[in-house]
C-alpha cells in the first residue's frame, strides 16, 4: 500500500481533498448525517457469499447461525419513510460450518412489498408514513423487528398482523402464518414471544383489532403448531405493548401509558404513529398472569413511564423480582418518529430498574434504579425465571445521536458492577447475542456476539467476544454494507 502524507494532501485540488475527509458512506448519505443514520440507511443487496475475511478464529465447538432483521428501505417509490420502525422487512445469516462461513441477506417478499414493487407505487401505509392517498389500500403488515424459530419456520414478526414464516436457510418467504388456523384474522403477534429451555413451554401475545382492544395471550404448542390462547382481557385502550417476561409460574407484562386513538385509526387520519399518544395521567400497570391461564390477573399501578424491553424475573413466595428497561417520559418515542431529522431537546434514555412486588397484597416494595443509557437487553435463556447474575444489554449514543449504539456492557447484579466494551470509533454494534457453551459449567459460560457497521469501511460485521470477561474471539466482515437492523436470533447447527 502506497504511504499518503500530508504533502501529498496539499498537493490535491480542494474538491479531492474534501472527499478523502469523509468515509464513503458520509459521501452516500450526506456528511450531516448522524453516524447512526449512516449505519441504518437503505440497501438493495440480496444475495450469499462466502466470508474468508476473519480476524481472530472462530471457536471449534460454535456452530450455527446468527440471524438479524431490520428495515431496509427509507423511500418507497418517491416517499420518503420517516419513522424507525418504517421500511420493508430485511434479514441476514451468518452460518458458521465445519466448512466455513456464509452470508445470505435478503428482503422478505411478501405479498404486498410484491405488490407494490410490481405496481411501482407506494399502496400501503407505513407505521410511521402514510401512503399517497391516490393510492391507499390500507396498513402494511411489516415483519421487521424480531426473529423466532418455529418448527421448520424462521418466524419474522411484526407488531401489526401475523408472522411471515421463511426458510431459515435460504430466507425465502413461505407465507404469513396463523398457526394452523389458530391465530384469529383480526389479532395481531407480539414481536417478543418467549420460550422457557427448562420446560420447552413457549408463549405470544397480541392484540385484536377491534372494539374489544383486548390483549390476547396464547401458549404455543410445537408438537401441533397452534396457539391455544389462554386469556383476552378487555382493555380500555389499544396499548403500545412491545415485550413480556416470565417466571416459572407467571406471564408478566408491563402495560406503559401509550396508546393508539382510534378515531384517527378509523378515520384514516395519518400514519399510525401519528395516532399514538402518551398519557402520564393513566400511570403504567403491571400485568401478572398465570402461565396455566386459571389464576385471576393481577394488577398493580407504577408511574407513569415508558417501556419497551425487560430483562428476566423471578418469584419467590409471593414475592416477585425483575429487571425492566424504563423512560421517564415519551422522548424517544418522539424522537423516533422523525428519526433521521434532527435531535429536538433533552432525550430520556432507558434506565434500568430492578423491582420487587409483592403480589399479595399488590404493592412494589422496591425500585431501584440500577445502570442507565442502555438497551437491548439478553441473558442466558437457561436461567429464565430463575434466579441468575448477568444481563448483557447495549448502550446508546450520546445526546446528538441517542441511537448511535456503540457499547456492550456485562451487568453483575449480585454485586452491582457493570464491565463495558466499547467498538472503535466510528463503529456501531447491535443487539448482543448470547450462545452459551456447550457442557458450560457457570452461568456466563458462552460466548456474547453482535453484528456491527464500521463507517470507515461502510461494511457489516460479526464479533465475538467471551461473554466471561468480553475478550475479543473473532471477527467476520460482511464484504457488504448490512443495515444494523433491531433484534436477531441464534439457532445452533
Amino acid at each position: 500500500m502506497t504511504n499518503f502524507g500530508r504533502r501529498d494532501f496539499l498537493k490535491l485540488t480542494p474538491a479531492a481533498a474534501l472527499l478523502l475527509c469523509f468515509s464513503p458512506s458520509q459521501l452516500i448519505a450526506g456528511e450531516r448525517t448522524r453516524l447512526s443514520v449512516r449505519g441504518n440507511r437503505a440497501t438493495d443487496i440480496e444475495g450469499q457469499w462466502k466470508l474468508t475475511d476473519i480476524e481472530g478464529e472462530i471457536p471449534k465447538d460454535l456452530r450455527g447461525s446468527f440471524y438479524k432483521i431490520g428495515p431496509a428501505t427509507k423511500e418507497i417509490f418517491g416517499t420518503k419513510l420517516k419513522h424507525y420502525f418504517d421500511g420493508d422487512g430485511y434479514v441476514s445469516r451468518f452460518a458458521i460450518t465445519d466448512e466455513g462461513i456464509e452470508l445470505t441477506a435478503r428482503f422478505i417478499q411478501t405479498p404486498q412489498r410484491m405488490e407494490e414493487q410490481s405496481s411501482g407505487k407506494m399502496l400501503y401505509d407505513e407505521f410511521g408514513t402514510a401512503a399517497p392517498k391516490r393510492n391507499r389500500e390500507g396498513r402494511k403488515n411489516q415483519p421487521n423487528i424480531s426473529l423466532f424459530p418455529w418448527g421448520e419456520d424462521l418466524l419474522a414478526l411484526s407488531e401489526g398482523g401475523h408472522p411471515a414464516a421463511l426458510d431459515p436457510g435460504t430466507l425465502e418467504f413461505r407465507k404469513l402464518t396463523d398457526f394452523n388456523g389458530t391465530l384469529p384474522k383480526n389479532v395481531s403477534f407480539s414481536a417478543h414471544p418467549k420460550v422457557d429451555l427448562k420446560t420447552g413451554e413457549a408463549f405470544g401475545f397480541g392484540i385484536e383489532q377491534g372494539m374489544s382492544k383486548a390483549l390476547k395471550v396464547f401458549k404455543l404448542d410445537r408438537e401441533t403448531g397452534k396457539c391455544h390462547e389462554l386469556y383476552s382481557l378487555s382493555q380500555k385502550h389499544v396499548y403500545m405493548i412491545h415485550d413480556m417476561t416470565m417466571t416459572d409460574d407467571h406471564l408478566i407484562f408491563i402495560i406503559p401509558p401509550v396508546f393508539f386513538k382510534i378515531t384517527n385509526i378509523i378515520l384514516a387520519l395519518g400514519s399510525l404513529a401519528e395516532s399514538v399518544k402518551y398519557d402520564p395521567k393513566i400511570g403504567t400497570t403491571l400485568l401478572v398472569l398465570d402461565r396455566k391461564g386459571k389464576a385471576k390477573p393481577i394488577e398493580i399501578k407504577l408511574p407513569p413511564s415508558l417501556v419497551f424491553h425487560h430483562g428476566n424475573a423471578v418469584a419467590s413466595g409471593d414475592q416477585l423480582k425483575l429487571q425492566t428497561f424504563l423512560s421517564k417520559d415519551e422522548s424517544i418515542m418522539n424522537f423516533i418518529s422523525d428519526w433521521e431529522g434532527p435531535v429536538r431537546g433533552e432525550i430520556s434514555y432507558p434506565e434500568v430498574h430492578e423491582m420487587v412486588f409483592d403480589l399479595k397484597t399488590k404493592k412494589l416494595l422496591k425500585d431501584e434504579t440500577i445502570f442507565s443509557q442502555h438497551d437491548f437487553p439478553v441473558f442466558n435463556q437457561r436461567f429464565t425465571g430463575q434466579d441468575h447474575r448477568y444481563l448483557y444489554m447495549t448502550g446508546m449514543g450520546p445526546a446528538a445521536d441517542p441511537f448511535g449504539l456503540h457499547r456492550i456492557t456485562k451487568y453483575d447484579l449480585k454485586t452491582r458492577t457493570p464491565l463495558t466494551i466499547t467498538v472503535s470509533q466510528g463503529e456501531l454494534c447491535g443487539e448482543p447475542f448470547f450462545v452459551e457453551k456447550p457442557n458450560a459449567q457457570f452461568e456466563d459460560d458462552g460466548w456474547l456476539a453482535f453484528t456491527g457497521y464500521d463507517d470507515a469501511r461502510d461494511e457489516g460485521f460479526l464479533e465475538i467476544r467471551d461473554a466471561k470477561d468480553l475478550s475479543f474471539v473473532a471477527r467476520v466482515w460482511a464484504g457488504i454494507y448490512l443495515p444494523l437492523g433491531f433484534h436477531g436470533t441464534f439457532i445452533k447447527a
